[in-house]
C-alpha cells in the first residue's frame, strides 16, 4: 500500500475511533435515568459519575500527550479501547453508584481520554504535513457523527434490552472492534516530515502564557463552553426531554440532529474565524448559546425542540476554531500547549456542571432552575470573549496550519 492510501486508512481510522468514543460519551445521557431507577438513588448521587468520567477524561490529557510520545498513538489507542471495552463491561455488573464510579467513571473516563484530540493528532499529523488542518477537521467530524449515530442507538438499546445488557454489548463491540481496529489500522510513516515533531517539543517552552490576561479569558470563557455543552447537555438533556413530556422517539431525533448539526457549526466557525474578528466571533456564538439554552424553556412542541436542538449542537463545537485560533495568535509557538490547559478548563466545567445540574434539579424538581443557572455563566463567557482581538486571516505560526500558512 502507498504512503498516499495508508495516510487515508489511518485518518479513517482515527475517526472512527473517535465516532465511537464521542458516541458512548454522549450516550451517558441516556444511562444517568437509568442508574438512578436500578440504584433507586437521587440525581445527584448518579451524577456524579458522569462527572468523575469527565473530570478523568479532561486531566489524563496531559498524561496521554506524554504517552503519545513515549509509547506512539497506535500502543496508546490500542490500550485506551481496551481500558474502555473492560470499563464499559464491568459496569454491566455493578451493584451500586460507588462500583459505577470506579468501572464507568475511571476506566471508562481512562479510555476516553486516550480515543480522543491529543492522540487523534499524533495518529495523523505525519501523514498529512500539508493538510493537518483537513485531516484533523475530518476526524472531529467523527465525533459529531458519533453523536448522531451511537448515542441514538444507545438510547434504543436500554429501552428495549435495559441499561446492563447494553453496557454489556456495547464493551463487548468495543473490545471487539475497536482494539484491533487501532492494532491493525494506526501506524507512523516510516520518515516523519520535520514539523512532526513539533508538537513533541512543545514541553520545552516556558509557561509564560500564565501570566497573560488573554490565557485567563480564553480559560474562563472555554470552562463555561464545556459547563454548557459536555456537563448540561451531555449528561442531561435526556433527562430535560424527559421532564418536558417528550416521548424517547423525539429525544433519540433531537440527539441525533443536535450531533449532525455539528460538523456544519465546526466548519461554518472555521471558515468565518479567518475572515472576522475571532473575539467577537467568539463573543457572538456564546450569546446565541444563551439565547438558543432560554428557548429551550419556552418551545415545548416536538418541531421547536428539534430545531432548536439543531441550533445548539451548530454552536457546539463552533467555539474550537476561534478559541485555539485565538490561543495560536496570542502565544505563538507555545500556543498548542497553552491550548491544552485551555481544554482541561473545558473539561473542568463539564465536570463540574453534570454534577452541579444533578444537585440543583434534586433540590428544586426543574431543569428552568438548571438551564438558568447555566444561562448566566454564558453571560460572562460573552463578555470575558468580546475584548480579545485578533485579525482573522492572519497567517498562524500554528504547528496545525497548512504549510502555506507558515510564511
Amino acid at each position: 500500500m502507498d504512503q498516499t492510501r495508508r495516510g487515508w486508512v489511518v485518518l479513517g481510522a482515527t475517526a472512527s475511533l473517535l465516532m465511537v468514543s464521542a458516541g458512548l460519551r454522549w450516550s451517558m445521557g441516556g444511562f444517568i435515568p437509568a442508574w438512578q431507577r436500578s440504584f433507586h438513588v437521587d440525581l445527584a448521587t448518579v451524577s456524579v459519575v458522569a462527572s468523575l468520567t469527565l473530570l478523568v477524561y479532561g486531566l489524563a490529557q496531559p498524561w496521554i500527550g506524554l504517552l503519545v510520545g513515549r509509547w506512539g498513538p497506535r500502543t496508546v489507542m490500542a490500550v485506551g479501547a481496551a481500558t474502555l471495552g473492560v470499563g464499559l463491561g464491568l459496569s454491566a455488573i455493578a451493584s451500586n453508584p460507588w462500583e459505577l464510579m470506579a468501572c464507568f467513571g475511571v476506566l471508562g473516563g481512562s479510555g476516553f481520554a486516550a480515543l480522543a484530540q491529543v492522540s487523534a493528532t499524533a495518529a495523523v499529523k505525519d501523514w498529512f504535513p500539508g493538510r493537518r488542518g483537513l485531516a484533523i477537521g475530518i476526524f472531529n467530524a467523527g465525533n459529531s457523527l458519533g453523536m448522531l449515530t451511537i448515542g441514538p442507538l444507545s438510547l434504543l438499546g436500554i429501552s428495549y434490552w435495559g441499561w446492563r445488557r447494553t453496557d454489556l454489548v456495547l464493551g463487548l463491540g468495543v473490545l471487539a472492534v475497536l482494539v484491533p481496529l487501532a492494532l491493525g489500522a494506526i501506524r507512523s510513516p516510516a520518515a516523519p516530515t520535520g514539523a512532526g515533531a513539533v508538537l513533541e517539543s512543545e514541553g520545552a517552552y516556558s509557561a509564560r502564557w500564565l501570566g497573560r490576561p488573554e490565557f485567563w479569558r480564553l480559560a474562563g470563557s472555554f470552562f463555561v463552553c464545556g459547563f454548557t455543552t459536555n456537563g448540561l447537555m451531555g449528561p442531561h438533556f435526556v433527562g430535560f426531554l424527559d421532564w418536558d413530556g417528550f416521548s424517547l422517539g423525539v429525544t433519540a431525533l433531537a440527539i441525533g440532529v443536535m450531533g449532525g448539526s455539528n460538523v456544519l457549526g465546526a466548519l461554518a466557525a472555521g471558515y468565518f474565524s479567518d475572515r472576522v474578528q475571532r473575539g467577537r466571533l467568539l463573543s457572538a456564538i456564546y450569546a446565541t448559546r444563551l439565547a438558543t439554552l432560554v428557548l429551550m424553556l419556552v418551545f415545548h412542541s416536538a418541531a421547536g425542540i428539534l430545531v432548536l436542538s439543531a441550533a445548539y449542537g451548530f454552536l457546539d463545537y463552533a467555539t474550537v476554531p476561534p478559541t485555539a485560533s485565538l490561543a495560536v495568535d496570542a502565544f505563538g509557538r507555545e500556543g498548542i500547549r497553552a491550548f491544552s490547559w485551555i481544554f482541561l478548563a473545558h473539561q473542568l466545567g463539564a465536570a463540574l456542571s453534570s454534577w452541579v445540574s444533578g444537585v440543583l434539579f434534586d433540590w428544586t424538581h426543574t431543569y428552568v432552575t438548571v438551564f438558568l443557572f447555566a444561562a448566566s455563566f454564558l453571560v460572562g463567557a460573552a463578555a470575558l470573549t468580546w475584548g480579545i482581538r485578533s485579525e482573522g486571516g492572519r497567517a498562524l505560526s500554528s504547528p496545525l496550519a497548512p504549510r502555506s500558512q507558515q510564511a
